[in-house]
């Protein structure tokens, strides 16, 4: 403990005088300087763990406002993470379904690239909830971390063990700085006895935009921008093992993404059991991250059977065991039950679900914020009124306001349409604010306005629509 403090204070006096102003209260301060003083000493230390992992994923579709089920998938895997050397994965269970496209069940084909994703670091400095490294937030205890995030004290509570101990819990409120969607927006809660995190619950500072945050979108045909993903939450529960480690037990990320005028929700979950943990008296130093394409070549040279987990310059390694038996792996006990979507799930409680969305609502509000991408054009329609009618969309993300505005021109008639709309999203509600001046049809179920309609009017000369121009707001 005495350690733990003394570390404390030498990372207070580092911390640089330009990030005097992220500390909003001294109770904050104290509280980061012991929880990460707490990464450094104790989960730097961990130099290997064995765990069982079970995790499912639902992915759905919506449509008259419903979740059509387009894909899931269960997988159980026991893991031995190894900080240095190899490390190894061996395969449980594992099942996909892909209804719309595959008759029942089947073994996932990339299930050895996949398993090396479900192990993680726990002195890791990104926060991973999602696969490649736009599935990562910036920890908030890493160091320096002051630069991206503004901290405050929030509530008290006690958390009762099975055998009658008892810890006092404070909660350190997460603001970001500014809206970027590598940073979140969030509480951790940590015990006063040794500084342990023992709950996460976030959500990015800004919804991820294939636009402008992905190295290059050329490849992505028109028709499917704009391509979003808005991560709801990701809630970590942790559990102590040993009366020493704080590791995971359980994570779930509730998002869904927009590709074109399509709603794909995603859910997933994740169960960590079983812990064995190995660490040192001391941590080891933690190596320099190298360029990331020398990073993964490097771990790729030690054979194909070995499989790379690289994010940010650093390797994992592990072999991966997939049993030859596929009818076992389908049918296996340790898969978690099926998840389905817009189902009642039994490991969530409704109790934890109500807490849940209370602390969405507290979560601190995104920074304000400038973000204009660029306009996106091509969108085209024909019909007997506009004839061929040409316009673009832009979004403007205006960090706790989103801007949405539309423009088009008929070129038959030179009648402009014009759409510009406000939103507000939380995590328990979303406001939206519109006004318009456009061309309307007087049965919208037959889509006149759409694309089929519009080569039928277009190559054929028939128009089936009835049309008005409608102005107002909603």
């Amino acid at each position: 403990m005495l350690l733990l403090l003394a570390a404390a204070a030498a990372l207070v006096l580092q911390t640089p005088h330009d990030s005097a102003n992220a500390y909003l209260d001294p109770g904050a301060q104290g509280l980061v300087a012991r929880a990460r003083a707490r990464r450094l000493l104790v989960d730097r230390s961990i130099r290997a763990y064995e765990a069982t992992v079970r995790e499912r994923i639902a992915v759905g579709l919506r449509a008259l406002r419903r979740d059509r089920m387009v894909y899931r998938r269960e997988l159980a895997v026991h893991i031995s993470w190894r900080r240095d050397t190899v490390g190894e994965i061996r395969v449980l269970g594992a099942r996909e379904a892909i209804p719309v496209a595959v008759r029942g069940e089947q073994i996932p084909e990339d299930l050895a690239s996949d398993a090396p994703d479900l192990a993680f670091d726990p002195a890791n400095d990104q926060v991973r909830y999602a696969r490649g490294d736009s599935g990562s937030a910036r920890h908030p205890l890493a160091p320096g971390s002051e630069a991206d995030y503004r901290f405050a004290s929030g509530d008290t509570t006690d958390i009762t063990f099975p055998d009658g101990r008892s810890l006092r819990v404070y909660e350190l409120r997460v603001v970001p700085r500014r809206a970027d969607f590598r940073l979140m927006s969030g509480s951790l809660w940590i015990e006063g006895e040794g500084f342990g995190v023992v709950r996460l619950l976030f959500r990015p500072a800004r919804p991820f935009d294939m636009a402008t945050d992905a190295d290059s979108n050329d490849h992505v045909p028109g028709f499917l921008k704009p391509i979003r993903a808005e991560i709801r939450y990701v809630t970590i529960e942790y559990a102590q093992w040993s009366k020493r480690w704080w590791l995971p037990r359980e994570m779930a990320v509730d998002g869904v993404a927009t590709v074109a005028f399509a709603q794909v929700p995603v859910r997933f979950e994740r169960f960590y059991d079983d812990y064995e943990v190995v660490g040192d008296s001391a941590p080891p130093p933690e190596p320099d991250p190298a360029p990331r394409d020398s990073a993964r070549a490097r771990c790729e040279r030690l054979g194909k059977e070995i499989h790379c987990s690289c994010r940010r310059g650093r390797c994992r390694a592990f072999t991966v065991v997939i049993p030859p038996d596929s009818a076992a792996l389908l049918a296996s006990a340790d898969l978690p039950p099926r998840l389905i979507l817009g189902e009642t799930d039994s490991l969530v409680t409704e109790g934890e679900l109500r807490e849940l969305g209370q602390r969405l609502g507290a979560l601190p509000a995104t920074p304000w914020g400038f973000r204009v991408p660029r306009p996106r054009w091509g969108l085209a329609r024909y019909n007997r009124v506009e004839g061929l009618s040409l316009g673009a969309r832009v979004t403007a993300e205006l960090g706790r306001l989103t801007v949405d505005a539309t423009g088009r021109l008929g070129l038959a008639n030179l009648e402009p349409d014009a759409d510009l709309a406000l939103r507000r999203e939380s995590g328990t509600a979303r406001w939206r604010l519109a006004g318009y001046y456009r061309l309307a049809a007087a049965d919208p179920g037959t889509r006149p306005l759409g694309v089929g309609n519009s080569l039928a009017s277009l190559l054929l000369g028939r128009d089936d629509g009835e049309y008005f121009r409608a102005s107002g707001v909603d």
